[in-house]
């Protein structure tokens, strides 16, 4: 009986260890599994951390360069301004400098221009004077020289004279035509509106007189409706 108690009792201890060395293993492998979850996790949380610390690097960098770019961009900003300001300086400078040279060399201009009207004008006068004065005594050469032709009898000397009397009223053509442009030159000018056709008219009449008029055909058209604005006595 005791020998069976002895063996019961050995029996049941043995399954007690046996029980507890499961519980043991059992309490080891999970805990194992779990170190080798957390050790998993906590790679897990490293890689995040890592990746976390990369960006918040790269976000710092990149902060820092928007940062340096930004002062950059206000310190060539500054420098832009600044040369501006210089070349806004000395553009004004130049300007002045021209402005004044500009306005010189017009007062020049202008002064030329005023001494230059002034001798024109005083040489037509000496012009018109002149061939005034000139008309004279070459109306009187024109004059003997008729007179000369009808009572020289030599035909040499009568071929002088006719010579000497065409020449002379070239230079009175001349001398006449020197008049007409400074009359109208100096001319007051009064503009009105004129009919040519009544124009031509009154200039035909006018030189009707003339030796030679009857021995010439005028053949004279004018548009319909046709009206000059001018000076008529000019164009007459």
């Amino acid at each position: 009986m005791f020998e069976l108690l002895n063996e019961r009792l050995i029996e049941a201890t043995f399954y007690g260890i046996l029980i507890v060395l499961l519980i043991l293993v059992f309490i080891l492998f999970s805990t194992m599994a779990a170190a080798g979850s957390a050790k998993k996790k906590l790679a897990l949380l490293e890689n995040e951390l890592e990746k976390t610390k990369f960006e918040l690097d790269f976000q710092v960098k990149q902060s820092k360069n928007q940062e340096n770019k930004s002062l950059a961009d206000k310190k060539n900003l500054e420098v832009v301004l600044k040369k501006n300001q210089e070349l806004e300086v000395i553009f004004s400078d130049q300007n002045i400098v021209l402005e004044r040279e500009v306005r010189k060399q017009t007062q020049e201009i202008r002064e030329t221009n005023t001494k230059l009207t002034k001798v024109i004008d005083e040489l037509d006068t000496f012009i018109y004077r002149t061939a005034h004065d000139i008309r004279g005594p070459l109306a009187r050469l024109l004059g003997l020289s008729q007179v000369a032709i009808l009572d020289v009898k030599d035909a040499q000397a009568r071929d002088y004279i006719d010579k000497i009397g065409f020449e002379a009223e070239n230079l009175n053509n001349i001398l006449a035509r020197l008049s007409v442009i400074y009359e109208i030159n100096h001319a007051d000018l009064k503009k009105e509106r004129i009919n040519p056709e009544a124009l031509t008219k009154e200039i035909l009449t006018e030189i009707e007189d003339l030796e030679g008029f009857d021995h010439v055909q005028f053949h004279v058209y004018v548009q319909e409706n046709l009206s000059l604005f001018s000076d008529v006595k000019l164009l007459s």
